[in-house]
C-alpha cells in the first residue's frame, strides 16, 4: 500500500504518551491562558476569545458578513488592521470577503465540503491552515483548528517526531482528516461538548506541541 491510506494505517496513537497529555491537560489549557493574557505585555496581539465566541457558533446557520470573515481572519493570525502589511495575508482577506457567498453557502448547508474544498482552494487560498479555518468557522462543532503546533502534537502522540512547521497541502492530504477524528475523541473522553470547552482542548494541543515537546 502506498500514498495516503499507506500513512493513515501507520498512524497507531502511543497510549502512553496520549495519557500524559490528558494528565496534563488542565495544565497546557491554564499554561496557554496566561501566556495569552500576556502576550500584549511582549509587544504581541493576544486572541481575544470572547471576540471569536461571538462569531463562531455551533449550529448557527446565520450567514456571516464580510466584517466577520475580515475580523476572524485577522483574530486567527493575531494582526490589527490598522498595522496589517502582509501583501499575502491581506490578499487573502481580500479573496475571502470576495467569496462570501461561498463560505455561506457551505455554512448553510447547502453545498459538500469537497465542494467547499474545491472552491476555496481556487478561489480564496491553496494555504490549509487558512482554508481549515474558514471551515471550523461555519461547522466548528465538525472541524478542528489545524496550525502547526497541534499538529506537532498529534503526530508525536502517534509516535511521530516533526519539527513545528506550517502545514502544507500534503500535511493536510495526509493527517488533517485522522487529526480530526482524533480531536474528537479527545473531547469526548475529557466530557467537552461545548465549543467553549472543545477550545480549551485545542489551546491544550497548541501548546503541547509548542512547549512540551523537545
Amino acid at each position: 500500500m502506498s500514498g495516503i491510506g499507506a500513512v493513515m494505517n501507520e498512524l497507531k496513537i502511543n497510549e502512553q504518551r496520549k495519557k500524559e497529555f490528558l494528565d496534563k491537560f488542565e495544565e497546557c489549557n491554564e499554561k496557554w491562558l496566561e501566556e495569552n493574557n500576556k502576550a500584549d505585555k511582549k509587544g504581541k496581539k493576544k486572541y481575544d476569545l470572547e471576540a471569536y465566541f461571538k462569531v463562531v457558533r455551533d449550529k448557527d446557520k446565520k450567514p456571516f458578513t464580510k466584517e466577520q470573515i475580515e475580523e476572524m481572519l485577522l483574530w486567527k493570525y493575531r494582526k490589527e488592521k490598522e498595522k496589517l502589511k502582509n501583501k499575502n495575508l491581506l490578499g487573502v482577506i481580500r479573496k475571502a470577503k470576495s467569496q462570501i457567498n461561498t463560505i455561506n453557502l457551505f455554512k448553510e448547508n447547502e453545498q459538500s465540503e469537497e465542494w467547499f474544498d474545491k472552491t476555496s482552494n481556487e478561489l480564496i487560498t491553496k494555504q490549509p491552515v487558512t482554508r481549515i479555518f474558514l471551515k471550523h468557522m461555519c461547522k466548528p462543532d465538525k472541524f478542528a483548528i489545524f496550525d502547526r503546533f497541534v499538529l506537532k502534537s498529534f503526530l508525536f502522540l502517534h509516535n511521530i517526531n516533526k519539527k513545528a512547521e506550517t502545514p502544507t497541502p500534503s500535511d493536510e492530504r495526509k493527517y488533517y482528516k485522522k487529526y480530526n477524528e482524533f480531536f474528537k475523541e479527545v473531547c469526548k473522553e475529557k466530557n467537552k461538548e461545548s465549543l467553549r470547552e472543545r477550545k480549551e482542548i485545542d489551546n491544550a494541543l497548541m501548546y503541547y506541541g509548542k512547549y512540551c515537546i523537545d
